[in-house]
């Protein structure tokens, strides 16, 4: 007997089938998925529709999944976290299907399946970061709505929109540990030519190790040391992160030398002024004395008083606080 082919079991190559209707195969030769794989498609089918219709089993009026259970999950991820509207799949039907054809089917469909990119697992998260923010907001202006889609970095969305939506309420949503989201997006802090060669497996750098440079603010300063680290070594984490350690303990001493200096020189500020100060004093109270010296003579001179009686002139000297007469009458020609 010939064996029919799959082509010989189609009733519809093409039909929308709600999701809440599809059952999933028990006994599907690859029953787990990366959830990152998941994320990555959900994300493309929300933006881009789907592709490729999956394949279904119509038994007794039940929709049995035969093959595309990745595009299955990845869809109810993508609608349950509020990316994709519809709650339909493109679906191929056919009736049911033979034991073995069914797991050829199945087998053919999981091979070569490739692990997901971590740059572009953390672009994902970033992205939908941002329209999960921009949802969340009740009313938001225009001019908002532009600074959360064009910030590269969750420190340049306004802290008062990004207070919205925490990371771990966002991680929660999605089903993520809030830690992986949090490196994710801390990726973007990364320069660009960094992002570059993380994306291509020639240049030997690892999401992780790139990670670890996101610390740096400085975006220059990363791709320096990096320059750096591959100069004497293959850019592991364990030597990234040596060089950013030393990195910053150089910034601290800096910083401490900056410090001193500044206190120093505060400092000889202070001297200098007390020399100044010190300086006035000294003219100060050599002025005073010089006054002193002045009053005791003018003093001197106003104490002398003429008295005239008839032909006579009698000097009379006067004590400053006492105007007895004091001294002898003198006769002056």
């Amino acid at each position: 007997m010939k064996k029919r082919g799959l082509e010989s079991y189609i009733i519809s190559r093409k039909e929308r089938v709600p999701l809440a209707e599809i059952l999933i195969d028990p006994e599907n030769v690859r029953d787990k998925y990366s959830r990152e794989s998941l994320l990555v498609l959900g994300d493309s089918i929300a933006r881009n529709g789907q592709l490729q219709p999956v394949l279904i089993e119509c038994v007794k009026g039940e929709y049995h999944l035969v093959s595309g259970h990745r595009r299955y999950w990845a869809s109810r991820l993508a609608k349950e976290s509020g990316w994709m509207k519809r709650d339909y799949m493109l679906a191929k039907v056919v009736s049911k299907l033979p034991d073995s054809l069914r797991l050829r089917v199945q087998s053919a469909e999981n091979e070569c399946k490739e692990p997901v990119p971590k740059d572009n697992l953390a672009n994902i998260f970033w992205t939908r970061y941002k329209i999960s923010l921009v949802d969340q907001l009740e009313e938001v202006e225009g001019d908002e709505i532009e600074a959360i889609y064009s910030a590269n970095d969750f420190s340049e969305i306004p802290k008062e929109l990004r207070e919205n939506l925490s990371i771990s309420t966002y991680a929660r949503n999605i089903g993520f540990p809030a830690r992986t989201v949090q490196k994710a997006i801390s990726y973007q802090r990364l320069n660009k030519n960094i992002q570059k060669q993380v994306a291509n497996p020639k240049n030997n750098l690892g999401y992780s190790a790139a990670y670890v440079l996101s610390r740096i603010e400085d975006k220059n300063d990363q791709e320096t040391i990096l320059r750096n680290v591959r100069r004497d070594n293959i850019p592991t984490r364990y030597h990234i992160n040596e060089a950013v350690k030393k990195y910053f303990e150089e910034k601290r001493r800096e910083e401490e030398t900056g410090s001193i200096m500044e206190i120093e020189g505060q400092s000889n500020a202070r001297v200098g002024s007390l020399k100044e100060l010190s300086v006035y004093l000294g003219q100060a109270e050599r002025l005073v004395r010089v006054l002193k010296g002045v009053d005791s003579l003018v003093g001197n001179v106003g104490n002398l008083e003429l008295k005239v009686d008839g032909d006579k002139t009698t000097p009379k000297r006067i004590v400053a606080g006492d105007h007895e007469q004091r001294g002898s009458d003198e006769t002056v020609d």
